[in-house]
């Protein structure tokens, strides 16, 4: 029987940095969801993320498993009674290496507690647990991923598992961490009687594209009462018949109104103005130069294209869902798809023979690894495998990556010739 699906609040920690800011966001959603009732997207990255908590939490629960090497079908077991849960799921994750990954997570989870405990303070741990944030609203709830309270130090570590690759996630000023501080000192106050004067956030984001990303934040509880106080303003204004949109990159980034919302259009529309002021002048002198565009002109129209190909991105999901809902938009229309072609296997051998096949090949590196699991694949079988260095990608300054730089390439090439002639 699948694990029920978790309830989730609106004015919930997960959705703390869009709806916070952005109060108006949460009506915004409802009727957009109101109108497209039938809009549920596939979403493998948050199903992948959701199956990585229920196995870490089963995992800190167990704290002795597995007592021997498991293989992919061990994991899928315990998975599979999640309510997100597919059968397809089984051939498109990686579950030893999710498994190597949450064993990780455990074992930080694991440390933060015995520290506390190595002490002799007295300590109350948590793990996938449901608090309440009441002055933050009366439906205000969340569910922490894992929590040490030091009863004794009056001290608590907040810990929140990110399997995501794509977005990074900012340990610091973490309103998701804030709103867990503050359901934590709910319910320690409730359960404990005790009173929390510090707090230390952590994040273990292990899979991002940048690089491991495992980091911690130090606060106390008038930063937690700062936040508390923002916090309930934007959930009384959200209740408001007219509540306020506020648009910026971070709150937009997820929100399902994003494609429609006239209050991004608006910001947008301004934003455009105010970047290309002399937008007129610039195509006229470009026009007339040959040699192109700068290296520092190109920096800047790079820098304006990302917010505006976002925006642009998600109106045309919106678009998409309102006429495949019957709702046509002005102008445009549906197009029949391309067919793809599914064959009946038996009876076309029967015809063909050999001819129905294509030759065997190969399987990718990646697609074994998920059959027989990253950390076996990399101890017996990657010395059969050639690296291929994958095409550089051009990204922001400030990202994490590992930069590649041409001269380097260059002199690698050099070094490989001199050992060819050796």
């Amino acid at each position: 029987m699948a694990a029920p699906a978790l309830v989730h609040s609106i004015f919930g920690a997960s959705g703390a940095h869009r709806w916070v800011p952005c109060p108006g966001s949460i009506q915004a959603i409802q009727r957009f969801y109101k109108e497209h009732p039938d809009h549920n997207p596939e979403n493998l990255a948050a199903d992948e993320g959701t199956l990585a908590h229920e196995l870490s939490d089963v995992l800190i629960n167990n704290p002795t498993w597995p007592l021997e090497d498991v293989n992919a079908d061990w994991v899928i077991d315990i998975v599979k009674e999640s309510h997100v849960w597919k059968p397809e799921f089984e051939f498109q994750f990686d579950f030893l290496d999710m498994l190597d990954i949450c064993l990780r997570y455990r074992d930080y989870a694991q440390a933060l507690a015995e520290d506390a405990l190595e002490s002799g303070d007295d300590i109350v741990v948590y793990s996938e647990t449901q608090v309440a944030m009441p002055r933050i609203h009366d439906n205000s709830f969340g569910t922490n991923d894992y929590a040490v309270v030091n009863l004794t130090k009056r001290h608590v570590d907040i810990l929140d598992l990110k399997y995501g690759r794509g977005v990074f996630v900012d340990v610091n000023e973490n309103m998701q961490v804030l709103s867990y501080a503050e359901g934590i000192r709910n319910q320690i106050k409730q359960d404990h009687g005790v009173n929390i004067e510090t707090y230390r956030g952590h994040i273990y984001q292990p899979r991002h594209n940048d690089g491991e990303n495992i980091a911690s934040w130090e606060f106390d509880k008038k930063r937690v009462n700062k936040f508390i106080t923002i916090a309930a303003d934007a959930a009384a204004k959200a209740e408001l018949p007219d509540p306020p949109l506020n648009p910026g990159d971070k709150q937009c980034s997820f929100c399902e109104a994003k494609g429609d919302c006239k209050a991004l259009a608006a910001q947008m529309t301004e934003r455009l103005q105010a970047e290309f002021p002399d937008i007129d002048e610039s195509v006229a002198s470009y026009s007339a130069n040959v040699e192109g565009m700068s290296d520092e002109e190109l920096s800047v129209w790079l820098d304006r294209a990302k917010p505006i190909i976002d925006w642009m991105e998600a109106i045309k999901k919106t678009a998409y869902a309102r006429a495949t809902n019957g709702r046509p938009i002005p102008n445009f229309k549906l197009a029949v798809g391309r067919n793809s072609y599914r064959g009946d296997a038996e009876a076309l051998e029967f015809m063909l023979g050999d001819d129905a096949f294509e030759e065997p090949k190969l399987k990718s590196q990646s697609s074994l690894r998920k059959a027989v699991g990253s950390k076996k694949f990399t101890e017996l079988y990657a010395d059969y495998y050639e690296t291929i260095e994958g095409k550089p990608t051009l990204v922001p300054a400030t990202s994490n990556a590992q930069e590649w730089v041409p001269e380097q390439a260059f002199k690698d090439a050099l070094d490989e010739m001199d050992e060819a002639d050796l």
